[in-house]
Order: structure tokens, then C-alpha cells, then sequence
């Protein structure tokens, strides 16, 4: 049932239905997440997040980029709990990382947007993580 409703998503995805996307998408987190981890679901946040972001437009919407940055914030926090798990996984770091960067540039916008905490985060993290390669992306 899991893999169905993500497949189905993938059409409404294709087809740039940004709403029905997010409500499915939003759907799947309700139904399977509470249940424990699956290996899909912090794709499935990351996906979440980027159909806010296309849902958003040009110019971008603020109340949408809010959601993308809280469902970002929740597939990087699963993604590193992967890292913690097999620190030397060089494909999940690099995955981390590439989120990382995303969920960094929404931050961004969202500080520019007027969001003041958003450029606290920003330094916080920066200060955090300066002294690591960032999975080979610094």
C-alpha cells in the first residue's frame, strides 16, 4: 500500500498537480510514519518539501516555503540518524549534505523574507559544521 501511494504520487508529481501532491504526500506521512521508520520516508519528507517549493512559485510564497523548510528540517534530521548509524556511508552523507544545501537556501530565503530566526539557524549550523568537509561538498 505504502509503495501504491507513493507511485501514485510520482504521477501527480509528473502532471505538476502541486496540490494533490502534498495532500497525498501529506497522507502517506499520516498513515506510515507514526508506524516506524521506512526506508522511503525521509525521501518522502525531501519530495514533500520540493512539492511546496514548486508549489510556491515565482515569486514564492512564504506560507508554503515555511512547510518546506519544517518537512526539509524533519528528512535531514532522518537522514542524519542514517549517518549516525553507518558514519562511513559515503551515499548517505553526500545525500545529507546535498539536503543540507537545499534546506541552507530555503533558510536563506526565508531570512530574507523577514523571518529573522532563520538567519540565527543559518549561523548556528554554519558555526556547527565549519570545521567538517560537509560530505565533500564544501
Amino acid at each position: 500500500e505504502r509503495k501504491f501511494l507513493l507511485l501514485d504520487v510520482r504521477v501527480l508529481v509528473n502532471e505538476k498537480k502541486w496540490d494533490e501532491a502534498i495532500e497525498a504526500y501529506e497522507g502517506y506521512v499520516k498513515k506510515f510514519v507514526p508506524r516506524g521508520e521506512n526506508y522511503e520516508d525521509p525521501y518522502v519528507f525531501m519530495n514533500l518539501a520540493e512539492a511546496f517549493i514548486q508549489r510556491a512559485g515565482k515569486p514564492a510564497q512564504v506560507k508554503d516555503m515555511i512547510a518546506a523548510d519544517r518537512n526539509y528540517s524533519t528528512a535531514c534530521a532522518l537522514m542524519q540518524q542514517r549517518m549516525q548509524v553507518a558514519p562511513k556511508d559515503v551515499k548517505t552523507s553526500r545525500t545529507f549534505w546535498t539536503w543540507m544545501l537545499r534546506y541552507l537556501r530555503i533558510k536563506k530565503f526565508l531570512g530574507d523574507s523577514g523571518e529573522v530566526n532563520a538567519y540565527h539557524d543559518l549561523v548556528l549550523f554554519v558555526n556547527e559544521h565549519k570545521h567538517t568537509d560537509m560530505g565533500g561538498l564544501k
